[in-house]
């Protein structure tokens, strides 16, 4: 399927919106060419003498297609422009609802300024896509057929030539505007994608470029993709000018045109010469339908342009789906279950383009209510398989089962909601507290808000703040602290009550003192649901049930504390260096560890 068939059937749901559009569109055009008919038929005919009553109906047309212009014309404007807002709207829709199943493990690649890029302005140039590329050829063929039948009704030959004339100009002048254009299209839309890349990166990076002395470089990157752009968009200006130049001279020349074959007929006597001035004028008012249609090809090059864009993002397989007859997951089964809740069975998995697996057959199973923490140096998988779990990515190898059943038969939104995540990393919305904790349970009342922020330690700080719950936290939450950032996080994962919870590097940014007490703090909130620490750190480990160490993708180790800690292994090593234990430094054999 073509680019612009995919984006005919995105019009679909407006076909009735779309009539009437094209409809008032053609009145507008057609009240024009009737008020320009009768003004015609009024003048030629006062200038014999008649009597007045003769000229009522005249009279009464020019006034009523007068009027009535103005009428249809706002008419179509306020339908064209309600129907385009709505399709933007559709169009913002159907890309999100195409691109959330992308991420992450489609658009990890991608760069974020160019995603926004085609979310944002190559969605918003197709708004356009009707009232601009598909209206006015539509218009244009209405109006020649209704402007050939009056001129027809004098003779059959007039009818003719304006039709080869106007069809002729319609589709030499699109074609061609729309050909030259179609290259600049694709070059301005791809120098707009860089220069939002350039934009974002200097801003983004700013303070780095500043230490480096490279503000002057980028300076001269954005200004030379300003030129570019500017560059692209003149040489757009000027085809379309060149286009409705055409139309002019198509406009003029079809009059002359009908001239030629109307006078000899009048001296035939087949009809008058008032008939002579109205062929002339209705030949030239039609043309106005022909007007737009430089512009419409113009804007068609560069939204065929956006669209490949887009449909280069959406028509990307994603990595994961929801299986054909999903099953839900039942929060209370895992809260109460006497066996195990998670399993994995010869686990692996390879990042693609990746040299080596991520995670290499792993086997592991989790109780309910059971405390487990996955660490390792950086590099080992611990986050491989919190994606794992949230079915990210799917194992290349292996199974996950939880509740007994396999991960991927579970639908996405059930599988999410069972197991809640404490990232290392805090996304906050722009937006209030309430509506950046109204995420996790959007119809939560404010009980279990106020609940929520309590037990993570948040609610006095809410009720100290100017606006409350109604404050607003700025962009990723810049008006609060970290520790307040990270503070709603947790009411966020409290709200939403999991029966699974992963704690993924949840005090990576704290001291070591206040590391354990937040640590025991977690801990003691998710008491009695089945939890997951992943952490590179030992802090309050001591208190899980079970510790699994990964190294290279690999389970090398796997017991209590104590137990780990005798066995003089690579968590003993990194027990040591966290507590600055390490004696002596083999230049041949590497670091050696004092023993308990």
């Amino acid at each position: 399927m073509t680019t612009l068939a995919r984006l005919l059937r995105l019009l679909g749901p407006f076909r009735w919106q779309m009539v009437a559009a094209v409809a008032l569109g053609v009145a507008t055009v057609g009240s024009g060419v009737g008020l320009m008919a009768t003004a015609a038929f009024l003048i030629a005919s006062a200038a014999l003498q008649p009597s007045i009553a003769e000229l009522q109906v005249a009279i009464v047309g020019v006034r009523f297609f007068g009027v009535s212009r103005g009428l249809f014309r706002y008419l179509e404007r306020l339908v064209s422009h309600q129907l385009t807002l709505r399709l933007l709207g559709r169009l913002r829709q159907w890309f999100f609802r195409a691109l959330e199943p992308l991420a992450p493990a489609r658009i990890i690649e991608m760069r974020s300024s160019d995603l926004l890029t085609r979310a944002v302005a190559d969605v918003e140039s197709l708004q356009e896509l009707f009232i601009r590329a598909v209206a006015p050829p539509l218009v244009a063929a209405v109006v020649a057929v209704g402007a050939a039948v009056v001129l027809g009704s004098y003779a059959f030959e007039l009818a003719m030539a304006f039709l080869v004339a106007f069809v002729a100009t319609s589709v030499l002048v699109s074609m061609g505007v729309l050909q030259l254009g179609r290259r600049t299209g694709v070059s301005l839309t791809a120098v707009r994608s860089e220069l939002a890349d350039a934009v974002a990166d200097g801003v983004q990076g700013m303070a780095d470029l500043l230490a480096f002395g490279q503000g002057g470089q980028q300076e001269k990157r954005v200004v030379e993709l300003s030129r570019r752009m500017e560059a692209a968009r003149e040489r757009t200006a000027r085809r379309e000018a060149l286009g409705s130049a055409g139309v002019t001279f198509a406009t003029h020349a079809t009059v002359w045109l009908v001239l030629v074959f109307a006078i000899p007929m009048v001296g035939e006597g087949r009809f008058t010469g008032v008939g002579l001035a109205v062929v002339c004028l209705v030949a030239m008012a039609a043309f106005e339908a022909v007007q737009p249609l430089p512009a419409a090809a113009r804007g068609l090059s560069g939204q065929l342009a956006a669209a490949e864009r887009i449909f280069a993002v959406l028509d990307t397989e994603p990595a994961v789906g929801n299986p054909e007859e999903p099953c839900r997951v039942v929060p209370s089964g895992l809260r109460d279950s006497a066996g195990p809740v998670l399993e994995l069975h010869h686990l692996s998995f390879t990042y693609p383009g990746a040299g080596g697996p991520a995670l290499q057959n792993l086997d592991l199973g989790l109780r309910g209510g059971t405390r487990v923490a996955v660490v390792g140096p950086s590099g080992a998988g611990k986050s491989t398989l919190v994606h794992l779990l949230l079915r990210f990515w799917d194992p290349t190898e292996g199974e996950i089962r939880l509740g007994g059943r396999r991960l991927d038969s579970y639908s996405l939104d059930s599988l999410r909601s069972a197991i809640g995540v404490l990232p290392q990393r805090t996304d906050l919305f722009t937006g209030t507290i309430r509506d950046n904790l109204l995420l996790a349970v959007p119809g939560a009342d404010q009980e279990l808000l106020d609940r929520a922020a309590e037990r993570a330690e948040l609610l006095d700080t809410i009720r100290g703040l100017p606006g409350g719950w109604e404050t607003w936290i700025g962009e990723h939450g810049v008006q609060l602290s970290g520790g307040q950032r990270r503070r709603l996080a947790l009411a966020r994962l409290l709200l939403r009550d999991p029966p699974i919870v992963v704690l993924d590097e949840p005090t990576s940014a704290l001291d070591p003192v206040t590391e354990g007490r937040v640590m025991r703090s977690l801990l003691d909130l998710f008491e009695g649901r089945t939890t997951i620490l992943i952490s590179h750190r030992l802090v309050a480990v001591e208190a899980m049930d079970e510790i699994v160490v990964l190294d290279g993708g690999r389970m090398v180790e796997r017991g209590d504390h104590r137990e780990l800690l005798v066995h003089n292994g690579l968590y003993r090593q990194l027990y040591d260096a966290q507590n600055l234990e390490l004696v002596t430094f083999d230049y041949e054999k590497g670091p050696r560890v004092a023993g308990p």
